[in-house]
């Protein structure tokens, strides 16, 4: 039998499908009981918990020089922001 291996630039959703896809065929094959759809995501969740895999961070860097820098904007009288220039 194949062994599952966590694929981190795959999303947790694809994880688990790949996983429950083998822990059927595998549950098939020795004639046990395929899990519940409940049963299979507290183990795979027992298996693999998410703090245990990369969080995707993200920096405000890639707004520098764009509309969407936050230094570029300002806010009318509701506190909405409206995109403008510093000096004007």
């Amino acid at each position: 039998m194949e062994k599952f291996i966590y694929n981190e630039q795959q999303t947790r959703g694809k994880n688990y499908s790949r996983w429950k896809n083998m822990n059927d065929s595998e549950r098939e094959y020795f004639n046990e009981d395929i899990l519940t759809e409940e049963q299979a995501v507290k183990i795979f969740d027992k298996l693999f918990p998410e703090s245990n895999y990369k969080e995707v961070k993200m920096s405000d860097n890639w707004r520098k020089g764009t509309i969407w820098d936050k230094n570029n904007w300002s806010y009318d009288a509701n506190g909405m922001p409206i995109n403008g220039d510093k000096d004007e």
